[in-house]
């Protein structure tokens, strides 16, 4: 799939990764008072662009960097490992379960989306992660453990 149809793909609200829009706290910073104009308004997203927005993209950069195939000019191949070194410390950057929890189910659909009969495929093996109660398998696709 070429690069800007992918990009297509994940931002439509339709594709099957559970995800939707949300403000990053836009609303609770409304109802406290934070946000009452648009420079205030601009304050905020200039905040939220240089915490969360900041981290994000470089963690997306440093996964991309990874995942080139090793002959591209700064790739280094597929490495299983030195993926799942930074989801780890995204995961330790991320305060809030509820957040990791959902990150990680975004992820995981978005590494098997439902396939032409709308089933959602089982073969894709989840990295564990504590606190989980499935190591091996997507719970989200209510896969049972191999063997």
């Amino acid at each position: 799939m070429a690069t800007s149809s992918l990009l297509l793909l994940l931002a439509d609200g339709r594709f099957p990764a559970g995800a939707h829009a949300h403000s990053g706290g836009l609303e609770a910073a409304v109802a406290a008072g934070r946000v009452t104009d648009l420079a205030s308004l601009e304050s905020f997203l200039v905040g939220r662009l240089t915490t969360a927005g900041l981290v994000g993209a470089a963690f997306a950069a440093a996964a991309h960097r990874v995942a080139l195939p090793a002959g591209a000019p700064g790739g280094s191949g597929v490495r299983s490992r030195a993926l799942a070194q930074l989801d780890a410390e995204l995961d330790a950057r991320t305060a809030a379960p509820a957040l990791r929890a959902v990150s990680r189910r975004q992820g995981r659909r978005c590494c098997a989306p439902d396939g032409p009969s709308g089933r959602r495929r089982r073969s894709v093996t989840c990295p564990p992660h504590p606190g989980e109660r499935t190591s091996r398998w997507c719970s989200d696709c209510s896969a049972p453990p191999p063997g």
